[in-house]
């Protein structure tokens, strides 16, 4: 998957969805990334700095696959949810 986010903060990466540790560049965030399918309607992803898990994040996406909910969890912060 290739990942573009351009705003206040650019990301720009491509990792693939299996599950193992993929090194991405240019994130001062997280060197690494961990992308995984869980089914048909979420997923998971991991991203790690320096091998130390930084973030994870599951999406998941509605049966009628008109919302999108991420939920983020970070060390040290509260359990942030996006709608």
């Amino acid at each position: 998957m290739h990942v573009v986010i351009l705003g206040s903060t650019h990301l720009d990466f491509t990792a693939p969805w299996d599950g193992h540790d993929n090194h991405v560049q240019n994130i001062p965030a997280f060197n690494q990334i961990v992308m995984r399918g869980i089914d048909k309607y979420q997923s998971e992803i991991k991203e790690k700095k320096n091998g130390a898990l930084v973030a994870t994040l599951r999406d998941k996406v509605s049966s009628d696959r008109k919302e999108l909910t991420i939920t983020t969890v970070q060390l040290g912060h509260e359990e942030q949810i996006t709608v």
